[in-house]
């Protein structure tokens, strides 16, 4: 959920900042290390036959939910870095869009 993603990037954002990046880089890098590995996951469920499990697939639902926002704030940061600043609610509106609309077509 939420907190899968967060958690990363936070701590992401902090130990880069520790390590002397500055505000940008530490930014990308903790949204970098918010992602999940769904092909990892899916790829060990599938190998132990628990791909088909209420647990399997909740787990693999959160981790899908978890790369989601990941690629939600990735978009996000590049907005901001393209721009030099926080993304109008029509940016923000642009990046949900196109991120439906591939969803769409998978």
């Amino acid at each position: 959920g939420l907190f899968g993603s967060i958690i990363p990037l936070i701590a992401g954002y902090f130990l880069a900042q520790y390590f002397g990046y500055g505000f940008g880089a530490s930014l990308f890098i903790g949204v970098a290390l918010a992602a999940t590995s769904i092909t990892i996951s899916l790829g060990s469920f599938i190998a132990k036959g628990k791909l088909n499990t209420r647990v399997g697939r909740t787990i693999l639902g959160a981790s899908v939910v978890d790369d989601v926002i990941g690629l939600f704030l990735l978009a996000f940061i590049v907005s901001m870095a393209l721009t030099g600043g926080f993304p109008s609610f029509g940016e923000l509106g642009s990046i949900v869009f196109g991120m439906a609309a591939f969803a769409a077509m998978q």
